[in-house]
C-alpha cells in the first residue's frame, strides 16, 4: 500500500513541478463536445483517454500520464482520432513517444513552432472574401482555393495547414485539414475521413450542406491535369 501511495505521490510531484498533464483515465470527466470521432467511440475508457489527450494538447503539455495497463496501440489509435476531430491541433507532431514508468505510461507530445499569426491572417483574408456567400458558395470557393495549392507526394513536404496556406504545397493531409479548419471557422459542419484508398492511406472531407452530407476530395482533383471537379460534392468519393 505504501509503495502504491509513494508512486502516485511521485507522479503528482513530477506533474506539478514540470507542468505535465497527469492523466488518471478511470477518473476522467465526461467530455461534452460534439466531435464526430469522439461520439463514435464505443467504450468509456477510450472516451476518457481521448478527453485527456485532447486536454493535454489544448494546454500544450509535453506529457500526459495513464495507467500502465493502457495498450500503446490503443493510445496511438485514440490520438489519431483526436487529431481527426481537431484540425486546429496542427502544431502537434503526429508521432507520439510512449514510455512505461513504473505503474504509468508517459505519453510525450512534440510541437511545431509555426507562425500562427501568418496562418490566421491568411484565413481571415479568405473569410473576408466569402463572408456574405451561401454555404455552398463558401465551400466551392475554398475548394477551388485549395486546388491551387501544389500537390507534393514527398516525405519532405509540410503536411500541415501551414504547408497548405503559407508554403502553398501539401498532400492529402494538408488539403483536407486546411479545408476542415476553415470550414470550422465558418461554422459549417464537417469532418475528416481517413481510410485506405488504392492501397495507400488517404484523407478527404465530408461536409453538411443545407442538411445533406457530401464528400469532397481536393487531392484527387488537384492532381488531375485537367483540373476537373470530379470529387466535388459527391455522395461517395471512394
Amino acid at each position: 500500500m505504501l509503495r502504491k501511495i509513494s508512486i502516485i505521490v511521485f507522479a503528482l510531484l513530477i506533474g506539478f513541478s514540470f507542468g505535465f498533464n497527469l492523466v488518471c483515465v478511470s477518473n476522467a470527466e465526461e467530455y461534452n463536445g460534439s466531435h464526430y470521432y469522439f461520439n463514435n467511440i464505443d467504450n468509456e475508457s477510450d472516451k476518457d483517454l481521448y478527453s485527456k489527450i485532447e486536454n493535454a494538447i489544448e494546454n500544450h503539455s509535453l506529457y500526459a500520464f495513464v495507467w500502465n495497463d493502457c495498450n500503446s496501440n490503443d493510445i496511438k489509435n485514440v490520438f489519431d482520432l483526436v487529431l481527426l476531430d481537431h484540425p486546429d491541433f496542427f502544431e502537434v507532431e503526429k508521432e507520439l513517444k510512449i514510455l512505461s514508468i513504473g505503474k504509468f505510461k508517459r505519453i510525450g507530445f512534440s510541437y511545431n513552432n509555426f507562425n500562427e499569426k501568418a496562418i490566421e491572417n491568411s484565413i481571415n483574408n479568405i473569410i473576408l472574401n466569402i463572408n456574405e456567400m451561401s454555404t455552398l458558395e463558401k465551400v466551392s470557393y475554398l475548394y477551388d482555393y485549395l486546388m491551387d495549392v501544389s500537390y507534393k507526394d514527398s516525405e519532405f513536404v509540410d503536411t500541415t495547414i501551414y504547408g497548405s496556406l503559407i508554403n502553398k504545397e501539401s498532400n492529402c493531409e494538408g488539403y483536407s485539414e486546411a479545408f476542415s479548419y476553415i470550414l470550422n471557422k465558418l461554422g459549417i459542419e464537417n469532418y475528416l475521413i481517413s481510410n485506405i484508398v488504392d492501397g495507400v492511406s488517404h484523407r478527404w472531407n465530408k461536409v453538411n450542406i443545407d442538411g445533406e452530407w457530401y464528400e469532397f476530395d481536393i487531392t484527387y482533383d488537384a492532381t488531375d491535369n485537367n483540373e476537373t471537379r470530379n470529387y466535388f460534392m459527391v455522395k461517395s468519393a471512394h
